[in-house]
């Protein structure tokens, strides 16, 4: 699953009939659909396909301090729930610990049609599963720091997701998202000593992609900040790719009895080859 060569592959995966009953019952769509109105989706990170390698991209020598070596490894991630997010106050975010933003409406005039929207990851709260070992000098003096994954703050994490609607209730879409997260690591017997590495400065990126993917229509809670519209309802994608993963399963406030969430594996491919100093 971690392999160097750069492979993709997506898994086409149909409606479930768990997911056809209840789209029946959930509720009544007209024949000509609404536009997907502009909200967040929800996110919970599966830690067992989770992680960043930096071996195709080290940490350089004296990142952590005067002789410290070039960091290689992979980091395994997991996420941490983020509670709440501005804009938010009436949702209960549950285990959510990324959140995708969908900027503007996609206008669907009925189905078959499709409109392409921008989106932005706005939230990403993620850490190391074990802290990552630091040597000095040729090997020497292993320390261990904690790595905590956020969104760079000098560079927006964006992309596009085209929305297709197949039916009355839904249809597949596909998304593209150049990732940029900001690493911070923390010494764990000295937390005074922090070391922080912005993707948006260095030029660090993930390149996100996802086909095919399931979403329905949905009737959130009122006063939520998502919209009508619910990705991957019961169903999984796989995705890969050259050096680094975010697997996530989806959370829909409105939408839980009756269906359930599959996981979306991201993994990342066309990343840099090497951090720019």
């Amino acid at each position: 699953m971690r392999g160097n060569a750069t492979l993709y592959s997506g898994m086409r995966t149909g409606i479930t009939a768990l997911a056809l009953a209840f789209f029946t019952g959930f509720l009544s769509v007209t024949a000509v659909a609404d536009d997907v109105l502009p909200g967040f989706d929800f996110f919970e990170t599966d830690p067992d396909v989770t992680y960043q390698d930096f071996t195709g991209t080290p940490i350089p020598p004296d990142f952590f301090g005067p002789g410290s070596d070039p960091f290689v490894g992979t980091i395994d991630l997991m996420g941490v729930p983020l509670g709440a997010y501005p804009g938010c106050p009436y949702d209960s975010l549950g285990n959510t610990d990324t959140i995708i933003e969908r900027l503007t409406p996609a206008v669907l005039p009925g189905p078959p049609s499709e409109d392409t929207v921008p989106i932005e990851m706005v939230a990403l709260n993620l850490v190391s599963i074990e802290p990552i070992e630091v040597t000095y000098y040729g090997g020497m003096y292993p320390e261990l720091w904690n790595v905590e994954v956020s969104p760079s703050p000098t560079a927006s994490s964006s992309g596009t997701m085209t929305i297709r609607q197949e039916h009355a209730n839904g249809g597949t879409f596909d998304s593209e998202l150049l990732v940029y997260p900001m690493f911070r690591f923390t010494k764990v017997n000295e937390p005074g000593q922090v070391r922080v590495l912005d993707g948006g400065v260095h030029g660090l990126y993930n390149h996100f992609i996802a086909t095919d993917v399931p979403w329905i229509y949905t009737t959130p809670p009122e006063g939520s900040c998502t919209s009508n519209f619910c990705v991957n309802p019961g169903n999984v994608t796989v995705m890969q790719a050259e050096w680094a993963a975010h697997g996530v399963i989806s959370i829909c406030p409105g939408v839980s009895a009756g269906v359930t969430p599959g996981v979306i594996w991201l993994r990342s491919w066309g990343a840099v080859k090497s951090l720019a100093w």
